[in-house]
């Protein structure tokens, strides 16, 4: 199931460009048509992303395009997020961070999953 819930209408995030997560076999083609958006993806607003990034390796993730989270990258980033989520953080990004983490740890060693993270709609 999608999980589109921060651009509710009327919240702050409604108009707000997104960053697409989700969970795919290794090398899956994800081309975000009808048929290729993965079952379970999860969108977060480009401001919250932002946020996120600030604080972790998702820093790195250019979030204009499509890229690729191997188990390793998954695993670092599960540790940072579960730091994150201790420290006192406004609703919006412990919500987002939340999210994010109950993705990256559908990543795990032997499953053939990567996390595919794609803001290229996104400016």
């Amino acid at each position: 199931m999608h999980d589109d819930s921060f651009r509710t209408p009327g919240s702050p995030f409604e108009q707000e460009p997104v960053v697409a997560f989700a969970v795919v076999p290794v090398g899956a083609v994800v081309d975000w048509s009808d048929a290729g958006t993965p079952a379970s993806t999860l969108w977060i607003p480009v401001s919250l992303f932002d946020e996120l990034a600030e604080m972790t390796s998702l820093g790195v993730v250019d979030r204009r395009g499509q890229s690729r989270l191997d188990v390793d990258a998954c695993v670092a980033l599960e540790e940072e997020l579960m730091h994150l989520m201790a420290m006192p953080l406004p609703d919006e990004p412990r919500t987002a961070a939340r999210r994010v983490l109950a993705r990256v740890r559908e990543v795990r060693p032997g499953a053939r999953y990567e996390l595919v993270i794609d803001g290229s709609d996104a400016g």
